[in-house]
């Protein structure tokens, strides 16, 4: 009795795999259970939703046959051989996804345009072949034919008497127009080096910052007439100094006091202007007396690098910064309120 059992559960025992055909491509493929998109018992020849792709990939096919996995295989290349049609069949990914509902039909191919008449004529007109030219030189590189227009016309002919395949087509390649000769300067006489200035040491006092003259290089490198610091004044300056930063600073003051008065009009301007505060640009006549007398007695600042982190730096921080005289006069001058 168990062994009637066991046969009967051994012949209704249920397929594992399902040969289906895609109704839109027309492909087959050999899908188990979970690829199709139904609760139900699966039969042959009903339509089913089946995945052939990632899961978002679904298509409608037809259940051909079911049963193991070898034996749909089989009957799948079989399926694919008896096929008449011998177009390849696109894969299921490729064409559009039909709806359960309302199925499309897979759209036709586009016929192709009529050929012309000036086509096919031209197919029928020989082809015409360059003949080759012999080359002495067979080392010698691609040689150029100038055309009018500016024109370039670059090929390199087979070098042997052998049959060669047709040349390829050779490529115009537009010259730039030549530059006009620049005529050749005319002769003449060698100039005369300029005498080399004598050797000597530099003079400790400012008599070479003279007044203005009528020369403009003159006027660039001298210090204006309203602006000339006698010299025992320059040397109380210069002691109380120490350095070419605050040796400007203090020039500065000299030669615009009303700068640093009461009013604090110093806090209006800076050495070049502009900036964040839109500052107005010191007078530029007292700028280049400060510069000529710093480099007078400083050689080193003539650099303008020097003169941008040194004479700059300082100027414009004597013309931020408060007084130190007039900060230690409010200090002792303001009551202690612990007193």
């Amino acid at each position: 009795m168990a062994t009637t059992f066991r046969s009967l559960s051994l012949q209704k025992k249920q397929p594992t795999h399902y040969l289906v055909k895609f109704t839109a491509c027309g492909s087959f493929q050999v899908r188990s259970k979970g690829f199709f998109k139904c609760d139900g018992e699966i039969i042959d020849l009903g339509l089913y939703e089946v995945q052939y792709g990632s899961k978002k990939q679904v298509a409608t096919a037809v259940v051909l046959a079911s049963g193991t996995e070898m034996d749909m295989t089989a009957k799948k290349l079989d399926r694919e051989i008896s096929e008449d049609n011998r177009s390849p069949t696109p894969s299921p990914a490729l064409s559009p996804t039909p709806s359960p509902r309302s199925p499309t039909p897979p759209p036709s191919p586009p016929t192709p345009p009529p050929r012309s008449s000036s086509n096919r004529q031209s197919d029928k007109m020989p082809t015409l072949r360059i003949p080759a030219r012999r080359r002495k030189n067979t080392n010698k590189q691609q040689k150029k034919k100038s055309t009018p227009g500016n024109v370039i016309l670059t090929g390199s002919p087979p070098s042997s008497d052998e049959e060669q395949p047709p040349p390829a087509p050779e490529i115009l390649t537009p010259q730039p127009p030549a530059p006009a000769p620049t005529p050749a300067p005319a002769p003449g006489p060698t100039p005369a080096p300029a005498p080399a200035p004598a050797p000597g040491p530099r003079q400790a006092t400012p008599g070479l910052l003279a007044v203005d003259s009528d020369n403009e290089t003159d006027e660039e490198n001298t210090v204006p007439a309203d602006m000339i610091i006698p010299d025992d004044r320059l040397i109380i300056l210069k002691d109380r100094a120490h350095s070419a930063g605050n040796f400007a600073s203090i020039l500065l003051k000299e030669l615009m006091p009303h700068l640093f008065g009461q009013e604090n009009l110093r806090n209006m301007y800076n050495w070049n202007g502009g900036g964040i505060n839109a500052k107005k640009e010191v007078c530029p006549r007292a700028k280049l007396a400060v510069r000529q007398y710093v480099n007078h007695y400083y050689p080193e600042c003539e650099k303008r690098r020097n003169i941008r982190n040194v004479v700059v730096h300082k100027v414009n921080e004597a013309l931020r910064r408060p007084s130190v005289k007039a900060c230690r006069r409010r200090i002792l001058e303001t009551p202690n309120a612990n007193e």
